[in-house]
């Protein structure tokens, strides 16, 4: 499942380390690792880039796609707050404003055809968030989500749906994070970046 991939390894050039099967570019400070769907798998993933390379400074970027009722197929959102589907824990991402709509996120066990609450739903994020809760401060969690079902359609085609879109914001979503790269000053953090898609799922570190 690389090729969701493909518009993230492209644009920051990445490299496999078929050893590790993690993509990297040393340089850039940017790994990319790609994991299962489920809260399971993106645990395993975050673990897996910690131990390999952790800065308490790093920054930790979940991209993905994800359903809503009613929100236009392609539009991105920054996720603030992910919540179970009972409702009964929440997690936050960091509270900066990012000039990007905001959202809260509700994480299912399955596939959600109902869309009754008023969020944007996926089946990975409670498992990243709460993972990160232990290593690190929300202020270095970003989620960034874009719509790609909701009840009046959905893609034909996940796959080239995801690559064409996360494409589209790559620029966007880099530029936000490019703010909060170099704190504290003349010190680059890296970022650990988070590709996760409905069928399958990514971790990206930059």
């Amino acid at each position: 499942g690389k090729s969701e991939a493909i518009p993230l390894i492209d644009y920051f050039e990445l490299n496999l380390n078929s050893s590790l099967n993690v993509y990297s570019n040393l340089e850039k400070k940017i790994s990319l690792i790609i994991s299962g769907v489920g809260v399971e798998n993106v645990m395993n993933a975050i673990n897996k880039l910690y131990k390999l390379e952790f800065n308490k400074d790093d920054l930790w970027v979940n991209i993905g796609i994800v359903g809503h009722k009613t929100h236009k197929i392609g539009s991105i959102y920054e996720v603030k707050k992910v919540i179970t589907n009972e409702g009964k824990e929440a997690y936050f991402t960091n509270s900066f404003y990012n000039n990007l709509p905001i959202a809260t996120l509700c994480c299912v066990n399955s596939e959600e055809k109902e869309f009754n609450k008023k969020c944007l739903y996926d089946m990975e994020s409670f498992g990243y968030l709460k993972t990160l809760d232990k290593l690190t401060i929300k202020e270095n969690i970003f989620i960034f989500k874009i719509v790609s079902d909701n009840i009046y359609q959905k893609p034909k085609n996940y796959k080239s749906f995801a690559i064409a879109n996360i494409k589209k914001n790559i620029i966007k979503i880099n530029n936000i994070l490019n703010v909060y790269r170099g704190k504290p000053v003349n010190k680059e953090t890296d970022i650990k970046l988070i590709l996760d898609l409905i069928k399958q799922k990514y971790h990206i570190t930059f």
